[in-house]
């Protein structure tokens, strides 16, 4: 991981007091520090999980949650959870974020509820400045393993930086050490405890006021459907790319894709913040939305036979309902 440059620190001041407490997750920019740093270890293999130790739950930890969480599954579907959990970690790694994305989006494929997966999810969408997003995501990591510590400590780290939720940030980080062994790690999430409490004692009813608003994330949602012209052109293998484009720019790349593999139309859908090819591009403003139905499934190639449409009354406001795309055009060369 790149280190946090001098000009982001003299911008950020008190990411100082962070960062000295040995940890530190800046919101609109983030860098994972000193306790993610030290659960990453070097791949032995391709196979090999680049995470350990007590903060992902992999091997070298408390356990691998990943294999806990496929029990139940069979033993190549198991395999194929844990490559692609490996792949995103790397990628994450990286900060290749589209490719972790991925990744992390087909595990979830897999196993809806891995809280390894949705975590990662939420650490990206953080990196993007979506901390409600990220929220979400965590709680849903949450939701499957209540004290899954990396999640733990994503949630009040951004409890604590972006919504200045002193008493919740210090609510979640302390079940995380109550979950942790004695080790330097413990020492330095009790510290950063303490200093959120200095930070608290002046701002209750900010506190309050984070603790309890709801969160907003707003979406475009419609249908998209085939003209009954073009039925019996629709190939069964194609994937389906719901496409967000910035109306200031209506050919120019993608502001949000999301993917669907074979879909079945009429097919509802929502586009929101966590379908932002680009992290830290806001999802706002108005927009012109799309779809295409992509015979080599590749979002990069245009080859005729593809089948497209576009929503009739574009641009749109991003919370738009009812965007509703009728596929009618057949593209050519």
């Amino acid at each position: 991981m790149t280190a946090i440059s001098s000009e982001k620190e003299k911008a950020r001041p008190r990411a100082r007091r962070l960062a000295a407490g040995g940890i530190f997750l800046l919101i609109f920019g983030i860098t994972l520090g000193v306790l993610l740093t030290k659960s990453i270890r070097p791949r032995m293999s391709e196979q090999d999980n680049i995470t350990g130790d007590f903060l992902t739950g992999t091997p070298g930890g408390i356990g691998d949650s990943a294999g806990m969480a496929g029990m139940e599954m069979g033993a190549s579907t198991r395999r194929d959870s844990s490559s692609l959990l490996s792949e995103g970690r790397a990628a994450f790694e990286r900060q290749e974020w589209p490719k972790a994305i991925d990744s992390f989006k087909r595990a979830l494929a897999i196993d809806p509820n891995h809280p390894e997966a949705h975590t990662y999810m939420g650490l990206i969408l953080a990196q993007g400045g979506d901390a409600d997003g990220a929220l979400m995501a965590f709680d849903q990591a949450l939701s499957s393993n209540p004290d899954f510590p990396l999640a733990l400590w994503g949630k009040g780290m951004v409890l604590y930086r972006a919504k200045e939720d002193f008493s919740g940030a210090s609510d979640t980080l302390e079940k995380l050490v109550d979950t942790m062994p004695p080790s330097e790690e413990r020492k330095e999430i009790q510290k950063t405890i303490a200093e959120i409490a200095q930070l608290g004692k002046g701002r209750p009813e900010t506190s309050q006021k984070a603790k309890t608003a709801p969160a907003q994330i707003l979406r475009i949602q419609g249908i998209v459907s085939i003209d009954p012209k073009l039925e019996a052109n629709v190939d069964g293998q194609a994937v389906l790319f719901i496409i967000a484009r910035s109306a200031n720019s209506p050919s120019g790349p993608p502001l949000a894709v999301r993917r669907v593999d074979r879909p079945v139309f009429p097919f509802s859908y929502s586009l929101g913040p966590e379908h932002v090819m680009v992290p830290g591009v806001p999802f706002t403003a108005k927009v012109v939305v799309s779809a295409r139905l992509d015979k080599d499934r590749d979002p990069t190639t245009r080859e005729a036979g593809n089948l497209s449409g576009e929503y009739k009354k574009n641009p749109v406001e991003i919370g738009s309902e009812r965007v509703d795309i009728i596929v009618d055009q057949v593209v050519r060369q």
